[in-house]
């Protein structure tokens, strides 16, 4: 294994022949093999490689970082300094944020991640950046952008839509950004607008991978609850189901499960007898009756359930399904059987 004083030497010399990718890479294993005994030259070093490759926002980026995070825990005698250094360079925000939640604060407000080993949640509360306001209208990711972190919803509320259709709105408690991190692609699948103003923490996907790296077991514990939430949010926003008591959605969710599909699937024959209950999460399912085309149902659109005598195939190129057997999703209704008929009426007229 190489040892820092080699991987600087060979870092310099990248340097001075101007080849900036190479050195980041270099700068990379050097950062490795140190640990945090030289965190502010290094990441320092690493924002001046920045912006001699001209990458000016993650130069950006890189210098606060620095100010938010590195200089406070490694040498916060040097804070005064290194703001005048920041003052030359009026394209980066001199705002000093407010001080992080602390762990217990964080989970008053997203109670759902109450489950998470106390050491892990710490760092993780200890990595989310301080609250971040976006104004009424800003949009906090559009569809089909690469995604680079998640963000924690503390105030307001936002719209998501996809191709100008409403699929859902979110608010204080709730997390987006989560399905882009376990994509293979990064990539955004719907727009998200603010509806008021808005303020949320955010955690990149770089340091939930390093979560995972440090906390074994913290992977499978993050997807299990991403699932659980993707799963209620769709419910929640599903046309039948979005008037329906929370309680009930939540015992839909719990009983359901996500099927993937490509296209041409055929994800319904025609049959005289009761079928599972589906709810798009992603793509176009095209509903056919004798061959001919009688609906396209779209993301949050639900069908099947009842006895279902037409034809439902995938028309994307992928397809997410929430599945439900129709017994479980009878169950759900438990204690409120007098709105069931009126909830499997509305999804039948709605799929046909």
């Amino acid at each position: 294994m190489s040892d820092p004083l080699t991987l600087k030497e060979q870092l310099k010399k990248e340097l001075l022949k101007g080849r900036y990718k190479k050195a980041l890479k270099l700068l990379k294993k050097v950062e490795e093999l140190e640990g945090y005994k030289e965190k502010l030259n290094l990441e320092l070093l690493k924002a001046l490689i920045l912006q001699l490759d001209g990458r000016k926002e993650e130069f950006d980026k890189a210098m606060k970082e620095i100010l938010e995070k590195v200089i406070p825990s490694e040498a916060p005698e040097l804070e005064s300094q290194f703001m005048e250094v920041i003052k030359r360079h009026s394209h980066i925000s001199l705002k000093r944020e407010e001080p992080k939640r602390s762990v217990q604060e964080f989970l008053s407000i997203f109670t759902f991640m109450e489950e998470l080993p106390r050491d892990a949640l710490g760092e993780m509360v200890r990595r989310i950046t301080p609250p971040t306001i976006y104004k009424k209208g800003e949009f906090l990711c559009r569809e089909g952008e690469k995604g680079d972190r998640m963000y924690f919803i503390a105030k307001g509320e936002v719209v998501v839509t996809k191709k100008g259709v409403w699929l859902t709105h979110l608010s204080r408690g709730d997390l987006l950004g989560e399905m882009a991190f376990f994509s293979d692609e990064k990539e955004r699948t719907a727009d998200v607008v603010a509806l008021t103003d808005v303020e949320v923490f955010e955690l990149s996907y770089r340091d939930l991978e390093e979560l995972f790296s440090r906390f074994p077991g913290l992977e499978e514990m993050m997807k299990r609850i991403f699932s659980r939430r993707m799963k209620e949010t769709l419910v929640a926003s599903s046309k039948g189901f979005s008037e329906i008591k929370p309680k009930i959605r939540k015992r839909l969710a719990e009983r359901g499960e996500m099927v993937a599909f490509r296209r041409g699937d055929v994800v319904v024959e025609a049959c005289s007898e009761e079928v599972p209950l589906f709810i798009i999460a992603k793509g176009t399912v095209g509903v056919y009756r004798n061959g001919e085309k009688i609906a396209e149902l779209r993301e949050g659109d639900a069908f099947g359930w009842d006895p279902f005598p037409f034809r439902a195939v995938v028309e994307s190129d992928q397809a997410s399904l929430l599945k439900i057997d129709p017994e479980d999703a009878k169950a759900a209704f438990k204690g409120y059987e007098e709105i069931l008929e009126e909830v499997r009426g509305a999804i039948c007229k709605g799929s046909s």
